[in-house]
């Protein structure tokens, strides 16, 4: 026989069970974060790296109330693409949901079109919207 007093098996598991749990999820966690930390120190180490911050905040202005839906930059120029409710006009253009914007002075300006032209393309563009009336971007 043991030396040891004898404790209830219900009461040791129900006394301690947290807290060995979690002991053990906290030093997982340690050692999760600092693996995770060092990969990270070696993949700065072996690509570089380049911190992203917000320079300035800019609105874009656009001839109709509408939905602002992706941007891209292209060269020199800002695409907006959006949706935009037109109410009674009947057909919708290019030009009603595409923007290509100039950043000058401060300010984006809207610039001409020459992304979206060709026959081709605006052909398909209109049949689209005009075959699918609840075409969106």
């Amino acid at each position: 026989m043991s030396d040891e007093p004898q404790i209830p098996v219900s009461a040791a598991l129900d006394a301690g069970t947290y807290d060995v749990v979690r002991k053990r999820l906290d030093a997982v966690a340690a050692q999760l974060l600092s693996e995770v930390n060092a990969l990270n120190e070696r993949r700065l180490a072996v690509f570089g790296a380049s911190l992203t911050t917000l320079l300035a905040t800019e609105h874009i202005r656009t001839e109709h109330n509408c939905i602002p839906r992706d941007i891209v930059a292209v060269g020199d120029r800002l695409v907006l693409g959006y949706q935009v409710h037109l109410g009674l006009k009947s057909t919708t253009s290019v030009a009603d949901v595409f923007a290509e914007l100039r950043f000058a002075d401060g300010v984006f300006h809207a610039t001409e079109r020459t992304l979206f032209t060709g026959a081709g393309f605006e052909k398909d563009f209109s049949e689209l919207f005009q075959y699918y009336k609840d075409a969106r971007l």
